[in-house]
């Protein structure tokens, strides 16, 4: 476990930390050039709360880990904190209300980490509602469910990133007539290729007008697969208890961590 979260640590440091600095780094210091009225002390602060807050911040990168009771220390140290020098900050509610207007988001996407990765839920249901035997047309460059005891069923690897030809749909079609179910284990294909249709403008091998008539036809229920089951989870807004869709994002930013997963079941 330590090893693996030491490699995902190291590419946090990569893309989210030495090159984020460096791109701030540059633009406060073209701010210091081109903008004489911006207070130097303000960037000086920032840059280096932003510099603590990064150390935190790499303990993301140990969330998949099984974590023991010796981490209670750094909680009460961090409670100790907090009494010691936060009372003055309760002097100052517009302080307090920017702080929590800022944190909003960062803590409504760490609820995600507080429920059961979807991954897990699919491959549970899957074991308890598809019968062992049964043929899972699943897609490729994506991750195969479920993600364990994928050796009770058959696995049908549909190549929907292939470029839009006959010879691709001609196999699909035949996989397709094959599977009892189709599993979609994130937005990582039907979210980029169903923009890439604009054949005119895009070079044949990469345009998807077919790909894209499938994926609406599945979702619709025309394709001969009626979903079964549907697995999320999106940030919540604590409290209040409200979702925030962020389907819509890059898919690399929901397909690693908070996937939807879709089932459909052959009619």
């Amino acid at each position: 476990e330590l090893y693996q979260s030491l490699i995902y640590t190291f590419l946090h440091f990569q893309y989210n930390g030495w090159f984020l600095f460096i791109v701030i780094g540059l633009f406060f210091r073209f701010l210091e050039i081109h903008v004489p009225a911006v207070n130097s002390t303000y960037i000086w602060y920032f840059y280096w709360l932003f510099t603590l807050a990064f150390i935190p911040a790499t303990a993301l990168s140990l969330l998949g880990m099984s974590f023991s009771s010796h981490l209670l220390f750094f909680a009460i140290f961090a409670a100790y904190f907090l009494v010691s020098y936060g009372q003055p900050l309760l002097k100052k509610p517009l302080l307090i209300l920017f702080c929590l207007l800022v944190l909003i988001w960062p803590i409504s996407f760490m609820s995600i980490y507080q429920k059961e990765n979807t991954r897990i839920s699919a491959s549970q249901w899957i074991h308890s509602n598809i019968p062992p035997g049964s043929k899972l047309a699943i897609e490729h460059w994506d991750d195969a469910l479920p993600i364990f005891g994928g050796e009770n069923y058959t696995q049908l690897i549909l190549p929907l990133y292939e470029p839009d030809t006959q010879v691709k749909w001609d196999g699909i079609h035949a996989q397709l007539k094959e599977s009892d179910y189709i599993i979609i284990a994130s937005n990582r294909l039907y979210t980029p290729l169903q923009k890439l249709t604009n054949c005119k403008a895009l070079p044949q091998e990469y345009c998807y007008p077919l790909t894209n008539a499938y994926y609406n036809k599945l979702f619709a229920g025309k394709l001969g697969f009626r979903k079964v089951a549907e697995f999320t989870n999106p940030p919540t807004i604590p409290l209040l208890n409200i979702t925030i869709d962020d389907q819509k994002a890059d898919e690399s930013f929901t397909v690693y961590d908070h996937p939807k997963i879709q089932i459909f079941k052959k009619i």
